[in-house]
């Protein structure tokens, strides 16, 4: 098996971060320097792919909004937070342990577009982000790109008609009236609304030290997809061995 994949070519993705630098729940695994159960789960994905040459993609009626809002996510932010004329990137770049493609780069920063599905899940009286994986992926944006600033910005977006159509029919079924569907589609707008209550952003600057950790998780990562690739290849020719055994003794 281990001839299938070329371990030199693995490089950690941006958005993947979060999971690999969680933490092991155990005092004793955070003690011995292991890698936690979430980040095994990716680096067993990650060879999942290599070997089976299919990339796994996850995809929801969240993550939908926000690739389909995508765009005007980005030119709404642009002009209440004063970046000037941006569009979305599409350079992607990688060094030696990370790879990544940031949404929208600046001479001074990058930044990250997070479209909410609602207001229930708009952060809007957060001080902190709410999902820690969010620094990490933009903590690799910054160090692909050479900038030292980068923020991550939820905007809340009216919701494409045609999804809207589609919640229609799951919440209300197949029957409905024209008041309810008025009062849905009001429900998911928020075009009305100004940028105080659609914006939130939350800064972060470039830091070395979380680099070095990035880089001792990729060291770990490697270490753990070569003791999986091993331990395989020794468990299929002791299988086989076992067999050709038995057959011989028949």
């Amino acid at each position: 098996m281990n001839n299938k994949v070329n371990l030199s070519e693995f490089r950690i993705r941006c958005s993947a971060l979060g999971q690999v630098m969680t933490e092991p729940k155990t005092k004793k695994a955070k003690d011995d320097g292991e890698l936690s159960q979430t980040a095994k789960s990716f680096c067993q994905s990650w060879l999942k792919e290599q070997l089976y040459q299919r990339r796994q993609t996850f995809a929801s009626k969240y993550t939908e909004k926000g690739l389909t809002v995508e765009d005007d996510a980005i030119a709404y932010a642009a002009e209440q937070l004063g970046w000037g004329q941006v569009r979305k990137n599409t350079i992607r770049l990688k060094n030696e342990w990370i790879e990544g493609e940031c949404d929208v780069l600046t001479e001074s920063h990058v930044h990250d577009i997070k479209s909410s599905w609602s207001e229930d899940t708009f952060p809007l009286f957060e001080t902190k982000i709410p999902t820690a994986g969010y620094e990490w992926q933009v903590q690799g944006y910054m160090w692909l790109y050479e900038v030292e600033q980068a923020s991550v910005t939820y905007c809340l977006m009216d919701m494409p008609i045609e999804m809207i159509d589609r919640e229609v029919r799951f919440k209300l079924g197949e029957y409905y009236s024209r008041k309810e569907y008025a009062d849905f589609i009001t429900r998911f707008q928020y075009s009305h609304l100004g940028p105080e209550l659609r914006i939130k952003q939350f800064n972060f600057h470039a830091d070395p030290d979380l680099r070095d950790q990035i880089k001792q998780a990729h060291t770990k990562c490697l270490s753990y997809m070569d003791w999986l690739l091993f331990d395989n290849s020794l468990n299929y020719l002791l299988a086989l061995s076992k067999r050709l055994t038995m057959d011989e003794s028949q």
